[in-house]
């Protein structure tokens, strides 16, 4: 004992004289200081006699320290180095970094050099890492995990200090989508004991709120911005009835807030782009169909396309997101521009229809006796416009027209009866004056009006009864009240259903023209007159004309001009500002939150 407090007395006052002379650094000198410096320390003098020394005798590494004592008091820190991946289709991230893991094992201190040990931290081979106790830690949410090299370190006082470098993938079942691409998520990396409650092993974040760190200047992924770090300590009780005991779980959470610049201008505004194309179609003339039908199914297709690019990106889910929803509202659009062309096209098919119509009423009042029974014949079976239409009885017997339950016959030798008519050959094919106006042949009527024949023309001397029953028909497509005369709304009304859409200007025009007073009906003659004359009193084309007046092709296109491009900027605005109620309003379906 005398001789270890002499030794020491001697390295305290010696050694500084030495080492004040100051001699240049790996003298001889310096070495001998040194050498005595180790000569005066007690105890083991390298890292593996000091941890041989520790970790045998009474020592067991299966034991943790203070063993009928409180909790082992666990600290763990992720130093992170980058986020190698968020992936919202697997609802996973990748971590790179260090776990470190602190501890105390008071069986494990010694003598620092200060006080006169050799050491003053003992660094543990990897070979000989298994002769510590450590605490049996997992990661509850990982989804591979990849090792590295490790390191541990024993300070003095023997609190332990283990880093282990790590490549892991981790769950995020935590992630919601419906706000992409504006959302934020928060994932975990979720760590504890396995084997061991916490009235043994307390595990909890370094200096309570450190479980994480990162470096200086590290923003996150490509596409993911690292917003937020923190550490949450979690105590549950798990087990049943008299084995309930409780457990600590350590939640490092990592806040991500999704770039959403690469969705604006490759979904957001390509939508919105194509949207507008799709608008620009009702500009174009209806009659060039090719064009119409291309500005209209090529967006279609390119939001297909779109929406078909999103959902590769996504699990599947049960909701929709925010940028589904609008890609999603682009293509109603879209395909609402296809099926107003079919409405538009049918229009301008009922149009032209009405205007053949119109060229057979025309002929009406200069068709002969014998082509008005022949065509009669062949049309009294359809209605007109969907109405119905008879003729007397009288006349039907007299004329050799079927009645209702008469059949027509084959040749036109009823026809031929009809006083002053000319037999005329039976065309090949029957031409209805009814319904299908439109199909009568321009060519039959034209026919019929230069023959020679010398029969009397309708409204005439000689009018048959026959020819009266034909010109009451087309009279009555004129009345909708069912009065003797024909209104000025009427005649505009009944006109429209014959192809001529004419302003209440232009029909009272018509009707000047035809001597009829300020306010007057149509009569009977009136619309004799009308009919053999209407290419002289047709009124000359307005400059302008009123919604109202326009045909009905017309009308539907001026109408979606402008409520589908302001539909669709309110619907956009609108769905722009439900970003942050979108997630409440949103069924989550279980998904637990935050």
């Amino acid at each position: 004992m005398l001789a270890v407090v002499t030794t020491r007395l001697l390295v305290v006052i010696v050694l500084p004289c030495v080492l004040d002379a100051s001699p240049p650094v790996g003298t001889e000198m310096e070495l001998t200081a040194r050498g005595l410096a180790a000569a005066a320390c007690t105890g083991p003098q390298s890292a593996s006699e000091l941890l041989r020394d520790l970790t045998t005798g009474k020592y067991d590494s299966k034991s943790r320290p203070n063993l009928m004592g409180p909790a082992t008091q666990v600290e763990v820190q992720v130093s992170l180095t980058s986020i190698t991946q968020v992936d919202d289709k697997s609802f996973s991230f990748g971590v790179s970094g260090y776990f470190r893991t602190m501890w105390t094992d008071a069986r494990l201190a010694f003598y620092s050099k200060a006080e006169g040990g050799c050491l003053d931290e003992l660094k543990v081979p990897v070979s000989q890492e298994g002769r510590l106790w450590q605490p049996d830690l997992y990661f509850e949410n990982a989804l591979s995990q990849s090792w590295g090299s490790s390191s541990v370190q024993v300070l003095p006082s023997g609190y332990i200090v283990k880093s282990q470098r790590f490549d892991h993938k981790f769950e995020c079942n935590d992630m919601f989508l419906g706000k992409m691409p504006f959302d934020r998520q928060i994932c975990r990396i979720i760590t504890g004991s396995f084997s061991e409650s916490a009235d043994e092993v307390y595990v909890k974040p370094y200096k309570g709120s450190q479980g994480v760190l990162r470096p200086d200047c590290y923003s996150g992924t490509v596409d993911w911005k690292l917003e937020h770090l923190s550490s949450v300590l979690d105590t549950s009780q798990k087990g049943t009835g008299e084995n309930m005991q409780p457990w600590t779980m350590v939640h490092l959470e990592f806040t991500f807030k999704r770039l959403y610049m690469y969705y604006i201008r490759g979904y957001v505004l390509v939508a919105w782009l194509f949207t507008m194309a799709s608008w620009s179609g009702f500009f174009i003339d209806p009659m060039a169909a090719p064009a119409r039908v291309a500005i209209g199914s090529i967006p279609l297709l390119t939001m297909i396309t779109l929406s078909n690019g999103v959902y590769e990106k996504l699990p599947t889910i049960p909701y929709t997101t925010w940028l589904n929803g609008y890609i999603f509202i682009c293509l109603f659009f879209c395909t609402l521009t296809v099926f107003e062309f079919g409405l538009v096209s049918y229009c301008l098919h009922v149009e032209q229809r009405n205007a053949q119509r119109l060229t057979v009423l025309k002929s009406l009042s200069f068709l002969k006796v014998a082509r008005a029974g022949s065509l009669l014949k062949k049309s009294m079976s359809r209605p007109l416009f969907g109405l119905k239409q008879s003729l007397p009885e009288s006349v039907q017997a007299d004329e050799g027209i079927p009645g209702p339950k008469q059949s027509l016959p084959v040749s036109v030798q009823a026809v031929d009866a009809i006083p002053g008519a000319v037999s005329e050959p039976e065309p090949a094919q029957p031409v209805p004056l009814g319904k299908s106006l439109s199909r009568a042949g321009s060519q039959d009527l034209s026919q019929a009006e230069q023959s020679d024949d010398a029969a009397a023309y309708m409204g005439g001397t000689g009018v048959s009864e026959l020819q009266q029953a034909m010109l009451q028909s087309a009279f009555d497509l004129f009345k909708w009240d069912k009065s003797g005369s024909v209104s000025l709304k009427e005649a505009r009304r009944s006109m429209r259903n014959f192809g001529e859409f004419f302003t209440f200007g232009q029909v009272e025009s018509m009707f000047q023209k035809l001597e009829i007073e300020d306010g007057g009906q149509m009569t009977r003659t009136h619309f004799i007159t009308f009919l053999r004359s209407y290419d002289s009193i047709i009124p000359h084309k307005v400059f302008t004309k009123g919604f109202f007046d326009m045909p009905w092709s017309y009308q539907v296109d001026y109408a979606m001009r402008y409520s589908y491009i302001i539909s669709f900027f309110f619907v956009s605005i609108v769905w722009l500002g439900m970003i942050d109620w979108y997630e409440d309003s949103v069924d989550r379906l279980g998904q637990c939150s935050a």
